[in-house]
């Protein structure tokens, strides 16, 4: 009796292996926010409306916040490098000195996939300047 037991306890140690394999690394995409004021792009736009930056606020569908990002509002265009998800978010435009100038423009539910570029158009109309 102990021979099919030592069997049996070989057989399953030996059918018991791991293989370890690197994991593959997350591909990111890409989301573009766009922005104009009251349908312009030109950088008079900026200075006339004292608008020095845009802060872009993002979070996940599921209430994640990912934090602020910052650009020059000359840019017009800024592009945040995310993991593959369901966001939302907002965007105003600051003064020199951080203070909001607008209020906040949503960008509504975007959806990021892997090695792809959304490009979300928003636009700061006159009425959103405080």
């Amino acid at each position: 009796m102990r021979a099919p037991s030592l069997f049996a306890l070989v057989l399953a140690l030996s059918g018991c292996t791991a293989e370890v394999r690197d994991s593959p690394g997350v591909v990111t995409g890409f989301l573009t926010v766009d922005w104009s004021i009251s349908g312009s792009q030109g950088s008079a736009a900026c200075r006339q409306s004292d608008a020095d930056r845009i802060n872009v606020a993002l979070q996940t569908v599921d209430g994640i916040d990912l934090g602020e990002f910052e650009d020059v509002c000359e840019a017009f265009q800024t592009t945040i490098e995310l993991a593959p998800d369901d966001y939302t978010g907002n965007a105003l435009l600051l003064d020199p000195s951080g203070t909001p100038r607008t209020t906040a423009v949503g960008l509504g539910r975007v959806q990021i996939f892997s090695d792809e570029e959304l490009v979300v158009p928003i636009d700061f109309p006159s009425d959103s300047f405080y």
